[in-house]
């Protein structure tokens, strides 16, 4: 008898650990159950997706590759409410995640910077709130990043610059802040990018003042890198004396920089893009510069380095 229930004890393990497999034996699985554990479905489109089978790949709206690997997930437009778990950064192989046109909630997760073989990452047409994680900036395959249409917060992290790969991204009617990265992979990006961010600022511009021999400015000539197209407001208050604010040493007042005059007549200054634009134009203003006798443009910087 005593070695009967020996016997049934070394079993008991055996069994709970052969009840358990199906589960824990596919990471993948279980990083998509815990997104259906997160969201409301009330359309059942994730009614197949059975915990109890160990295949992922026999669910709807889920693609693998010739190794049963989980390579895309396609739920846009699926009336998912809830949020984004950090599991889904264990989809080690997924290419494709599509989210986009749901009403989940909450913060994007830090984990989707795991998503390494990552192409495309949608989540548009949502009400995703946070800042957006620098850790997506590991994601060194992704093409198309699009955020736009939820209320993201904060500034655009300067390490998604990085993106080699970026060919599209579309952060635009959120409610971002600070200003727009220039540099890397963001130097190819046209303004529809970021449109519809009342707080954020554009990148600071750097060209020159022309100005004619009675010292007073003329026209604003950019000098920019990349597709943006850039359009500069000149107003009245833009006619100021030049050689007045040298003889007195009020440069610091408006910012300009503090540049030798050349024969040419000009002098270097930065500007910054303002958001939003009051007025319709055929070519999109970015940037406005401008000057006023009380107070000479918030938008203009010291060079030191001019």
């Amino acid at each position: 008898m005593a070695s009967c229930t020996a016997f049934h004890l070394l079993l008991l393990p055996f069994l709970l650990l052969t009840i358990q497999s199906p589960t824990n034996a596919n990471l993948e699985g279980d990083a998509l159950y815990a997104l259906r554990r997160a969201v409301k479905d009330p359309g059942h489109v994730l009614q197949s997706w059975d915990p109890t089978l160990t295949d992922p790949c026999t669910w709807f709206h889920v693609t693998c590759d010739g190794d049963n690997r989980v390579t895309r997930l396609d739920l846009g437009n699926a009336k998912l409410s809830g949020s984004l778990v950090p599991e889904l950064g264990k989809l080690v192989h997924l290419q494709y995640l599509e989210l986009y046109m749901n009403e989940l909630m909450g913060p994007i997760p830090k984990e989707l910077g795991n998503l390494k073989s990552l192409v495309s990452l949608d989540l548009y047409l949502n009400n995703l709130t946070g800042t957006i994680p620098a850790s997506l900036s590991k994601l060194s395959n992704l093409k198309f990043l699009r955020l736009n249409g939820n209320r993201l917060t904060g500034r655009i992290p300067r390490e998604l610059t990085k993106l080699e790969s970026l060919k599209i991204l579309d952060v635009s009617n959120n409610d971002l802040c600070g200003t727009i990265p220039t540099s890397g992979s963001f130097s190819k990006l046209t303004e529809e990018s970021f449109l519809n961010n009342s707080r954020l600022e554009g990148p600071e511009l750097m060209g020159f003042v022309r100005y004619n021999a009675a010292g007073r400015f003329t026209h604003f000539q950019p000098s920019v890198n990349g597709n943006i197209t850039w359009r500069i407001h000149l107003v009245n208050s833009l006619m100021i004396d030049v050689h007045e604010m040298v003889k007195e040493h009020r440069w610091n007042m408006i910012a300009l920089g503090q540049r030798h005059h050349t024969s040419k007549h000009d002098t270097k200054v930065k500007c910054k893009m303002i958001y939003p634009v009051n007025d319709p134009l055929d070519n999109s203003t970015l940037c406005e510069l401008i000057l006023n006798l009380r107070n000479f443009n918030p938008f203009l910087f010291k060079d030191d380095a001019s």
